[in-house]
């Protein structure tokens, strides 16, 4: 079997770019590749090019992951001061500070619910922070002293059609994006089959499988659930529940976020969201059953918890946490599935 190669995320493009013109502002020897630090110290070595005005450019390279993006031109300009605008996204960095504006064919946010708030540019917290990390590394912060972060991409309005950022609210271009700050790719029957070595693995090492939707999941079952053998299982639930059926697994843990769960109480054993959208008609039916009416536009649970109240959304949260147990021990039969549910910084949610 052909071992599918990693690329990197719009975020870890733009990050290169960003040190390059920092490089260059300090009068730094400029380089063919700049070397990015990741969480959990993975190193890149990614090829920046030098265009004239001060723009720097990072081609992406979703390795064998069949990302529209791929291939994009992410663009950069740094420049020392500034003031933020309105619609800018500003992060302390040390004792320094970064001013970020989203230039042209970055998207910008229009609706609540999503990670960045609406008026700022789509370059998530994740980006954000791999960018302030490396900065550090190369010394700015160490004195009050301001940076402003342009972040551009060539056709980015374009690609932005051929992706979700329009039924999201996100408007003008792509999002920058990447926690980790790497793509991973796979195919279905590959990913399905390291699911199933995993979860024997564990099972022979007396540990009990833990379904994880993702690393930062992952991560907090191994922290809540110490005789569990965390697995990300991805958008392949419904196949991570029957490899361990099939594996003869007495109990598995599964834990995820809330969009998640909320595509298993919809009984959606693949939960890509270019597969199987969400669906709003029964979000809205969950959020009936708390004793509050969404508007018919809504597009993401996430724009649900910020128009609901606090109190109204947590119980609609305990209904769909209900309604994903059942799912999910109906698809496991006799092996018991305990369901745990975190939000975006690893704490377990009392549901």
């Amino acid at each position: 079997m052909k071992e599918l190669r990693d690329g990197f995320t719009t975020g870890s493009a733009a990050a290169a770019a960003i040190l390059a013109g920092y490089r260059y502002l300090t009068g730094g020897d400029m380089m063919p590749q700049e070397e990015l630090i990741l969480p959990g110290g993975v190193v890149l070595n990614i090829p920046v090019k030098t265009l004239p005005d001060g723009w720097f450019a990072v081609q992406k390279d979703a390795g064998d992951d069949p990302d529209v993006t791929d291939k994009c031109i992410v663009k950069v300009k740094v420049v020392r001061g500034g003031t933020a605008g309105a619609g800018d996204l500003v992060e302390d960095c040390g004792r320094g500070k970064l001013i970020i504006c989203g230039g042209s064919g970055v998207g910008r946010v229009t609706r609540p619910g999503l990670a960045v708030a609406p008026g700022y540019p789509a370059i998530n917290p994740g980006p954000r922070r791999i960018i302030k990390d490396n900065l550090m590394r190369m010394g700015f912060g160490e004195m009050d002293e301001v940076l402003t972060l342009e972040i551009a991409v060539e056709n980015g309005e374009e690609l932005a059609r051929k992706t979700l950022n329009p039924a999201l609210g996100i408007v003008g271009g792509i999002s920058i994006l990447g926690n980790s700050g790497i793509v991973k790719p796979y195919s279905h029957a590959a990913y399905v089959d390291t699911i199933k070595l995993q979860c024997r693995a564990a099972l022979a090492a007396g540990k009990i499988p833990g379904f994880a939707s993702g690393r930062r999941s992952g991560d907090a079952l191994k922290r809540d659930f110490p005789m569990v053998e965390p697995i990300v299982s991805g958008d392949f639930i419904g196949e991570a529940v029957a490899a361990a059926v099939e594996a003869g697994a007495q109990e598995i843990i599964v834990g995820c976020m809330p969009g998640k769960l909320f595509k298993y109480a919809c009984g959606l054993k693949n939960t890509h969201a270019h597969i199987n959208p969400a669906d709003m008609e029964q979000l809205r039916v969950f959020a009936r059953q708390a004793g509050c009416d969404l508007p018919g536009n809504i597009t993401t649970l996430g724009e649900a918890a910020a128009l609901m109240p606090e109190e109204l959304y947590q119980s609609m949260l305990s209904i769909i946490c209900r309604k994903a147990d059942t799912v999910l021990n109906e698809w496991g039969g006799k092996m018991n599935v305990v369901v745990a549910v975190y939000n975006e910084i690893g704490e377990r949610l009392p549901l």
